[in-house]
């Protein structure tokens, strides 16, 4: 099976886009996957180093260093259009001649700059698409979304009306691309003391108008002398020889340059000053206390409500920050021992470390969906291999997930999409009911489905919802009649079944019907005559 990654790098966009592409081809590659990238060779792009890490890179003609796209009549320009370096439909023609020659069977999207018309054109030869986005601000062709950006608990509502209903969403920090030795360092952490003596600066992988210039000096307060301090420039860095100068010039200042990971330097540290970037999850994974400068419009929103959350502690945007500033809350920050530790406790709570897994989860839900991706036809349900299980407390995400899908929520009564919280509460009340049952259907060692019965004596009202990747492959009709199997053996003296299921859905009026079940008052009834 092939992935084409379609990112870039530039001064102007950073690097970060990269990276987390890199993570998840990583991720795919350990699981017998190939990848392939295509990329612009902007000014600052990272082409060497994603055909270092073993991967082959078809390289674009670098674009406009300053482009202007053109208006369009029909659909918005995206905010960040001039990152192409070029028009939209001359990248989306050089991409296609691309694809047309490899005939990749997954194209992921990470650019801000693209959008749905771009995906159109590419649709027909890829047989799937999966977009990563932050923004939530154009429309998409997809048939995957990834955004690991948290706003608070709900939500899902940020992608309504933007992408198609069938598109399977993965939302939330649980699924950032961290590498995997994150993970593994979160393992091994003892709690933080917080007593802060190290402190990490990394200001983002290009860092345009050098904010690490104005933390280290901000750093050379008499107060905060005594701090050991690690400072990470990125390859794109514009003064890298003005950084060295400047940490020379303080005593127990360390420079480093192009690393692959700063796992290592986020264990030393007791508190980090940092842009609001994709570090952001790196960091929270290992509770690392956080100051953070946002250094980019787009991270706005999210910093705002990291830092509502007790996440972190915001200083606001670079244009509203200066070297006093930080000093000051810096210096706060060391005295608030109980605040830190609060922080520390959250952010790792927040972020598990494995969503490159998880992601690759979706992606290759079933080894079925695997070669679905790869020879374009849908796996075909087998009743011999579909099992019921209880539900248990590691399903809640997954649930949380499904019962969100924008398909699923269609045909509720009430299709507003759920809070995570809410969810949770939820399921973990229903978990403990003795009156309701909660089941999961499974594929092989895959869940496929989930069934509850809520039990009154000798009645029992039923509903069911599938993997959203499942939807229309008759799948549904197993799953009932196999729950219904499960109940039967299980409460031989439950003999009525009733489900609530609108009149529109005509997908689960079939599904009722075939397992069964007759229209009664405007539900399903089912009566089992006792043998």
């Amino acid at each position: 099976m092939l992935v084409v990654f379609r990112v870039d790098a530039s001064m102007k966009m950073g690097t970060g886009h990269v990276m987390r592409c890199l993570t998840l081809a990583d991720a795919l590659r350990n699981r017998g996957l190939r990848c392939h990238f295509i990329c612009r060779a902007h000014q600052g792009n990272m082409i060497a180093a994603i055909r270092q890490r073993g991967y082959t890179v078809t390289e674009l003609p670098a674009g406009a260093t300053v482009f202007q796209p053109l208006p369009s009549a029909d659909v918005p320009q995206p905010a960040h259009a001039g990152w192409l370096g070029c028009d939209w439909r001359h990248d989306a023609d050089q991409t296609l001649n691309e694809v047309q020659a490899i005939k990749p069977d997954l194209l992921v999207i990470d650019h801000y700059a693209i959008d749905i018309r771009w995906e159109k054109i590419l649709r027909s030869h890829v047989r799937r698409i999966m977009v990563i986005d932050d923004l939530a601000d154009r429309s998409h062709e997809c048939d995957f979304l990834l955004d690991h950006n948290w706003f608070g608990d709900d939500m899902s509502h940020r992608y309504l009306g933007l992408i198609p209903e069938h598109c399977i969403i993965m939302l939330g920090p649980q699924y950032a691309l961290l590498r995997p030795e994150y993970e593994v360092l979160r393992s091994l952490m003892p709690p933080r003391d917080v007593e802060v003596r190290r402190v990490l600066v990394f200001l983002g992988g290009s860092d345009p108008t050098n904010e690490t210039s104005k933390v280290i000096v901000a750093l050379k307060h008499p107060e905060l002398m005594h701090l050991l301090v690690d400072v990470v420039i990125g390859a794109n860095h514009p003064d890298p020889l003005g950084i060295v100068g400047e940490a020379e010039a303080r005593h127990g200042t360390f420079v480093h340059r192009d690393l692959p990971s700063l796992a290592g330097l986020m264990m030393r540290a007791d508190l980090m000053i940092s842009g609001g970037g994709v570090t952001t999850w790196e960091r929270m994974c290992l509770g690392l206390p956080t100051v953070v400068i946002c250094i980019a419009e787009n991270q706005v929103e999210m910093n705002h409500a990291l830092s509502r959350g007790g996440y972190i502690e915001l200083l606001g945007g670079k244009n509203d920050v200066d070297a006093t500033r930080v000093a000051e809350s810096v210096s706060a920050v060391i005295e608030s021992r109980g605040a830190l530790i609060k922080m520390s406790k959250r952010s790792s709570a927040l972020v598990s470390g494995d969503g490159a897994s998880r992601v690759c989860d979706v992606l290759l839900r079933t080894p079925d969906d695997r070669t679905r991706l790869a020879e374009g036809h849908a796996s075909q349900p087998s009743a011999e291999a579909l099992k019921i299980r209880h539900a248990s407390v590691d399903d809640g995400e997954m649930l949380f997930e499904w019962r969100n899908n924008t398909r699923t929520r269609k045909y509720t009564r009430n299709p507003a999409a759920l809070s995570r919280l809410g969810h949770m509460n939820w399921f973990t009340q229903t978990l403990v009911s003795e009156r309701s049952k909660l089941l999961i259907a499974m594929h092989g060692d895959h869940p496929v489905g989930c069934v509850r019965f809520d039990i009154d004596d000798k009645q029992a009202e039923v509903s069911i919802y599938l993997d959203p990747a499942r939807h229309g492959r008759g799948w549904g009709g197993l799953v009932l009649s196999q729950a219904m199997a499960w109940m039967h053996s299980v409460y031989p003296s439950v003999t009525l079944f009733s489900a609530d299921v609108l009149a529109e859905n005509l997908a689960s009026v079939k599904l009722f019907q075939r397992c069964g079940y007759s229209l009664k008052q405007q539900k399903f009834e089912f009566r089992r005559i006792k043998e």
